[in-house]
This record gives C-alpha cells, sequence and structure tokens, in this order.
C-alpha cells in the first residue's frame, strides 16, 4: 500500500519505533505505519538526528513534544552518474532525451533542479513549439 514508516518523535529519540497519532496528523496521502526510523539509518547518522532534535528542542521548546510526528526518509544526494548533454540540452548520447536535474547529475538541491527543470523544458518548447 506504500505506506511510510512513521513515528513520534520522542520515540524516535528513545529508540523504540512507537507511533501514536493524536493532535498531530501525518498528511502523507498513502498513510503511515508504525516503524522505528532509526532502525533504517545507520547507526551514526541516527544519533547524530538525536542529537540534533535534542539541540534544536533547547532553542524551541516543544519542537519535539511528544505528539510530533516524524514521516519517513528523506535523502540529500546527487546522482553519482550524470548524462552528458549539449547546449541544446539534449543528451549528447540520445537526442530527444533532456536530462536534468538531481537524478540526472545536474543539480545538487530542490531549487537548482528547479531551475534545471525551467531550462531544460524551455528548450524542449524552443524545439518543438510551432513557428508562427
Amino acid at each position: 500500500g506504500f505506506a511510510a514508516p512513521a513515528e513520534n518523535v520522542q520515540s524516535f529519540l528513545r529508540g523504540e519505533g512507537r507511533l501514536e497519532v493524536t493532535r498531530v496528523r501525518p498528511t502523507y496521502d498513502r498513510g503511515v505505519r508504525a516503524g522505528d526510523l532509526g532502525a533504517l539509518l545507520p547507526g551514526e547518522l541516527a544519533g547524530a538526528l538525536r542529537t540534533g532534535l535534542a539541540a534544536f528542542e533547547r532553542k524551541l521548546r516543544g519542537y519535539t513534544a511528544p505528539e510530533a510526528v516524524l514521516t519517513g526518509l528523506e535523502t540529500r544526494t546527487s546522482s553519482p552518474v550524470r548524462l552528458a548533454r549539449g547546449q541544446d540540452m539534449q543528451c549528447a548520447a540520445l537526442p530527444g532525451l533532456y536530462p536534468c536535474g538531481e537524478g540526472a547529475g545536474y543539480a545538487g538541491g530542490i531549487m537548482s533542479a528547479a531551475v534545471d527543470g525551467l531550462r531544460a523544458a524551455a528548450a524542449v518548447i524552443g524545439r518543438y513549439a510551432p513557428q508562427t
């Protein structure tokens, strides 16, 4: 069913893998299931996240409130592969393919991926738009 693993923040901090939905309701449209998010991560990373959450709680009281929910995992990595493209934004090896964004190796974050997507869309429009 594509439900995402979710866990209450306090449970994550204690390494329990528990989810109790109360005032804060997850918004992931495919639903959530209780999951031990810490077990899905390398120990060093889970520890760093726990340390960071505790530090943030000291700066912003309530950030790790018992009803707060963590949903799923998101990575912040970029593709190790880059599809070579020419000045026309097309893939050098596969004309008609317009590689763009993080997956194609041309961006390192959401904003740069969005801008690269706009550039690729403009190239497609420039090539295929009817001439007036």
